[in-house]
């Protein structure tokens, strides 16, 4: 999911050219303040321009209790809208509150009710201690998002590049978003020059249970796609698997070995998510022509 400053209008005119499965149109830290008014009608603007088969376009409004969040709603929302991302989502209640502004939004604006998606962002210790219970606030969000440099300042911690200290909020927002059958979005990497940082930063990601990344830098999306697309050796392999397990099926066992790992239900479904996952990406590309 990339970023793009509402204010930029260059950078959204390229922005379906980066291979971001998901374009974010930034109404909160890349808009100063006495831009807002302005960025809300580029985003609305935007939104209608950029709507695309293949490429979902989503909103970050601004946090609600700063009011800008209700201007912000009456804007964007629209039939091409996929969603709204929340930043500093705190509590259920607020998770609440602004499904009311979405609903009110949808209405003023002649939206199917329900067709606003949404997207918490956790960011703070608050929000983090109340992960579970906004990840089943409700029925819009498909998503939480993991916002370390706001969740480092809260805690009054450095964000250091081997990223221990997000290694808790990691783990437990992608438990959360599993539990809940959510998508589990991982932080900016904000040193778009450092592409091996970059590499070991999603790779960590990856590894605690997350699906995708927020990228602050259209240099970034190549790398965080290849590093959660299946290689063709993880794909041939899981085949292989697959293959194995259901023939172990047939003949009444559990469990077979193959090239000297023991595969039973656990890792023949792992196998299975990996070849559903790269047939869904094979399907994209085909439809973008990439």
């Amino acid at each position: 999911m990339l970023f793009v400053p509402a204010i930029q209008e260059e950078m959204l005119a390229r922005a379906l050219e980066r291979g971001a499965d998901a374009l974010l149109i930034d109404l909160q830290d890349s808009v100063p303040p006495a831009e807002k008014e302005r960025a809300r009608g580029l985003a609305r603007e935007w939104v209608v321009k950029l709507k695309n088969e293949q490429t979902q376009v989503w909103v970050r409004i601004n946090p609600s209790h700063e009011l800008l969040a209700k201007p912000d709603l009456r804007a964007v929302v629209a039939e091409e809208l996929t969603g709204v991302v929340l930043p500093r989502a705190t509590s259920r209640n607020h998770l609440l509150f602004v499904e009311a502004l979405i609903r009110d939004a949808e209405l003023a604006n002649g939206v199917k009710e329900g067709q606003t998606k949404l997207i918490a962002l956790i960011e703070s210790a608050a929000g983090l201690l109340a992960c579970e219970e906004i990840a089943r606030a409700s029925t819009r969000l498909v998503g939480l998002a993991f916002g370390g440099e706001d969740y480092c300042e809260d805690l009054g911690v450095e964000r250091t590049k081997d990223g221990h200290e997000l290694q808790y909020p990691r783990s437990l927002i992608a438990v959360c978003a599993r539990v809940a059958g959510l998508l589990a979005l991982d932080t900016i990497y904000s040193d778009f020059r450092d592409d091996v940082g970059l590499r070991e930063d999603t790779q960590a990601a990856r590894s605690v249970g997350f699906h995708g990344k927020l990228a602050i830098h259209p240099a970034q999306v190549g790398t965080i796609n290849a590093i959660f697309r299946p290689t063709p050796e993880a794909i041939e392999y899981s085949r292989r698997v697959i293959e194995a397990h259901d023939e172990a099926l047939a003949r009444g066992d559990g469990a077979v070995q193959i090239e000297g790992r023991m595969v039973d239900r656990p890792v023949a479904a792992r196998a299975k998510r990996v070849i559903e996952l790269a047939t869904a990406i094979e399907a994209r590309e085909a439809q973008s022509g990439i």
